[in-house]
């Protein structure tokens, strides 16, 4: 199980889960992948929804590989 997560300065951010795609997603994004493993080094570049409150400021990403692993973290700096 693999899971992207977004935590802002209010908490957990909503995931939007949307029947097809968006029509302004750019090429270079793609769809979650429950077969891909990330190593130190990777890069991927994804595009999924989140709904976080107008006065939030996300403050981390996370990516969870399973539940007995701990998830890779990156902090936020917008």
């Amino acid at each position: 199980m693999t899971d992207l997560g977004v935590e802002t300065s209010v908490g957990k951010a909503t995931r939007l889960i949307l029947i097809g795609g968006l029509s302004s997603r750019p090429h270079d994004c793609v769809g979650e992948n429950p077969d891909l493993i990330w190593r130190k080094g990777d890069s991927w570049t994804s595009c999924e929804p989140y709904v976080i409150d107008a006065n939030a400021k996300v403050t981390k990403i996370t990516y969870f590989q399973g539940f007995y692993n701990d998830p890779l973290e990156w902090s936020a700096s917008r």
